[in-house]
């Protein structure tokens, strides 16, 4: 039995295994059912080589290693797996894999950018997923979404309400994180410069002003 590396399944490894750019799990095992050769241009020339047979279980394990580790993006119905672990049934032929998708910005889960996600400046990170998923017109991974919430609360775009639950959380989680805008932003440090002269004003009362010179 030969062992399938989860790097060879990506797009542009091996030639004509991705038709497009996404590839279902039935198209992915017909690939492997039968060995079949490849050509590859060299440099002016073709290079041919042969795709081993590839049983079902040893593709399988492959696409949930290369899913697991953020290689691929696998979706299936509402499913919608990314650098975790494939939970049982989900991996079925009609499943789709795709490379994962861009990065979401922490700026662009504020209310002025996702405004039908917050309430009173007040969302949950349930509510920002299933937004985003909608503009995206598919259910983005937890992974992705989880991703740029931790850089909203790193870098005080967002924190958490007094009454959220536990973060980081799955996606059953979700739910319960609760999330609002910082209070207040943080203060850049002053900056002076050597042998620089500070001066502050502040106003004295006509008592203050006489027990000043009273001491003198």
């Amino acid at each position: 039995m030969i062992n399938l590396q989860p790097s060879l399944l990506l797009p542009g490894v091996i030639p004509t295994l991705w038709p497009d750019d996404h590839l279902t799990v039935e198209q992915l095992l017909r690939f492997f059912e039968d060995g079949r050769a490849v050509r590859i241009p060299k440099d002016g020339y073709e290079d041919i080589i042969t795709i081993p047979r590839a049983e079902r279980t040893v593709v399988e394990q492959a696409v949930g290693e290369a899913v697991r580790e953020g290689k691929l993006w696998l979706t299936s119905g509402p499913a919608s797996i990314l650098a975790e672990k494939i939970p049982t049934g989900i991996l079925t032929d009609d499943a789709v894999l795709q490379l994962p998708p861009p990065p979401i910005l922490p700026m662009q889960l504020i209310p002025d950018l996702i405004p039908e996600a917050w309430e009173n400046a007040r969302t949950t990170a349930f509510t920002i997923a299933t937004v985003l998923s909608k503009r995206e017109g598919k259910t983005l991974p937890w992974a992705t979404v989880r991703d740029a919430l931790d850089g909203a609360f790193r870098g005080r775009y967002l924190e958490r309400a007094v009454d959220s639950g536990p973060w980081r959380c799955d996606y059953a989680g979700a739910q319960q994180v609760r999330i609002t805008l910082p209070m207040e932003k943080p203060r850049p440090e002053p900056v002076t410069k050597p042998n620089a002269v500070l001066a502050a004003e502040t106003e004295l009362t006509a008592s203050q002003i006489l027990n000043h010179w009273r001491a003198r």
